[in-house]
Order: C-alpha cells, then structure tokens, then sequence
C-alpha cells in the first residue's frame, strides 16, 4: 500500500463528509485511512462508520479523548502505508494531490513530498524540484525552522507526503499535551532526518477557515506548549542549533500578536512570567538574525532586554499603521 492517510477527528461534524469526500473522490486508489476518532462528542462517530460501511479502505478507529498529538500518534501505529498523508477532519485534500505523490513518488522516491497549501499565507519559498544530497544541505535544513534572513519553510504537517520509515519515530516522540506547535514538533526533525526532499511547488491541501479554528484563538497555555516543543526539539534535533535559538524569539512574537489580536485581554505581567521561563531565555539570548524587517527588529531587542512592555506597545503600534 502506498498511502496511509490519518485523520484526527474531533468535533467537526460540519466539515467532516467534505473531508471524506475529498479523499473518496481521488484518481488514485491504493491507500487507507484511519479515521482516528479522538473521543468526539458530536456525530462524527457516526460518519465515520458510515464511510467505513462504504468503503474497507476508509478504517475507524475509536478512542478516549487524548488530544491532537495522541490521534494523529494512535493513527501512525495503525498505518500500513509505505508514506504518511495527515488531514485534519475539517480540511480537505485538493483534487489529483494523490495520483501526483505517486507520480512524484515513482519518478524520484524522496523522503518528503511538499505540497502548497491553500488559504495559507506560507508557500516553499524555494524552486520546485528534488533536494538531496549537497542540495539538502545548503537549501532545504538551512531554512527547515528559522534561516538568519527569517525564512522558514511551511511548518505544516498537512499539504506534506512523508516516508513512514523516516517520519514514524519522529511523531511517536511528540508530547500529547502539545497543541500548540505539533507540526514542527514532528516535521522538523523529519527533515533533519530526511535524504531527499521534493517541492512539489502545486496545491495539495485546501485549509477550511473558520473562525473558531483553534490556531485563531489565544490561551496562557500556548507558552506552555512552546515550552514542551522547545524541550523536544532540542532532545531530537540537536542540529537545528541556531534555528531552534531564532525560532523560540520569532514565536514569542507570533504569540504576543495573536494574544493582542484575540482582544489583549491578559497582563503583560502574565506574558513576561512566561517568555522569562529558563527554556526560552537560554534560546532567545543566543538567537541571531540578519536581514529581518525594523518591526522584528526592534520587537527581539526589547524582549531580549525583557522590556517585554515595550516590545507589546510596539506590536499595538505596528498594527494600527498596518490597520
């Protein structure tokens, strides 16, 4: 079998049939998928075996509620696939994406396969084409979290086509309590580990926005969770060296503008006790940037005098210009 596609599901009986749908109707037919069904109280349980009815390829897989991380990890052990495809149940893959990764997977063999992903702001950033060898070295881990200009590629799990063989380990050691942050928990190391990686530079992967997505509310807890990643991160991929010490400064500014955009309800007190946590200061004293925009700028170095005040008035500014 070539694709196992996993699907934690969780409270999206709305979205979940264009989903299943959006599989179902793919050109190409040798895959599976686990329908990991993370305890949902709504009707989802009822989808699931429906499609399961309709289709042996479509599995159910029934659980107590664990989380995110727990779904997509009780999933992977079920997989029987030779490359993992994760789907969250209120998004959908694009049409042909599959009948593409085997093309891609026929012709070249790679590790990773990376698809855009629509209504996403992230594209590769880099030429489509096979990476191995030299050029995985000097193109793709350079940029894999945080170069020194401040480019990334796309932290997704989702839009991604990864070798069971090299990604399995990488997800299994993602703490469950994570749910802030789990994609890079298990991507990056998958492309430190990975010897070959395609751009496929196409749409793979079409993103629902809804607004009470949870990667559009703000909770203390995200620091927590970065925290957790952090830890991770630094046991399972030493190498990321610097790009892990630029990371934990850019997302303190990525959680510090999604908790002004959710309303800018809690204490600059309260966000200070976290970003002085001792994991983040031993990353964010060492962090080092080049060409960077005057906003981040400005915002790593009053964070990193923990004038964490003034680096929040300078996010309120910078957003009413931009408003």
């Amino acid at each position: 079998m070539l694709f196992s596609i996993i699907i934690p599901i969780y409270n999206v009986e709305k979205y979940l049939r264009d989903c299943l749908e959006s599989i179902i109707t793919q050109s190409f037919d040798d895959y599976e998928v686990i329908m990991a069904d993370d305890g949902s109280p709504d009707g989802c349980r009822d989808i699931i075996d429906g499609y399961a009815l309709r289709d042996a390829r479509f599995k159910p897989l029934h659980k107590a509620n664990g989380g995110l991380v727990s779904a997509r990890k009780a999933g992977i052990l079920k997989a029987a696939g030779d490359y993992i495809i994760n789907v969250d149940g209120d998004d959908r893959l694009a049409p042909g994406v599959l009948k593409r990764a085997a093309e891609i997977i026929t012709a070249h063999t790679p590790d990773i396969i990376s698809f855009f992903v629509e209504n996403s702001d992230k594209k590769d950033g880099i030429p489509p084409g096979l990476y191995e060898g030299a050029a995985m070295a000097e193109k793709i881990r350079p940029c894999a979290l945080l170069s020194e200009n401040g480019e990334h590629l796309p932290y997704y799990i989702c839009g991604k086509v990864l070798k069971r063989s090299v990604f399995m380990a990488n997800q299994l050691a993602v703490d469950d309590r994570i749910a802030f942050a789990e994609d890079v928990s298990a991507v990056i190391p998958t492309i430190f580990r990975a010897n070959s990686f395609f751009a496929a530079g196409e749409t793979g992967y079409i993103i629902t926005v809804r607004s009470e997505s949870m990667s559009r509310k703000f909770y203390m807890g995200m620091f927590d969770e970065l925290i957790m990643a952090v830890r991770g991160l630094s046991a399972t991929t030493p190498e990321a060296g610097g790009q892990l010490d630029r990371y934990c400064l850019y997302e303190c500014l990525v959680l510090m503008q999604t908790e002004l955009l959710s309303g800018g309800m809690h204490s600059t007190s309260e966000l200070k006790a976290k970003i002085l946590d001792e994991t983040l200061q031993a990353h964010i004293k060492k962090a080092k940037f080049r060409k960077i925009t005057l906003k981040a700028r400005i915002f790593y170095f009053l964070i990193r005098k923990n004038m964490v005040g003034a680096a929040r008035l300078v996010l309120r500014i910078a957003n009413k210009v931009k408003g």
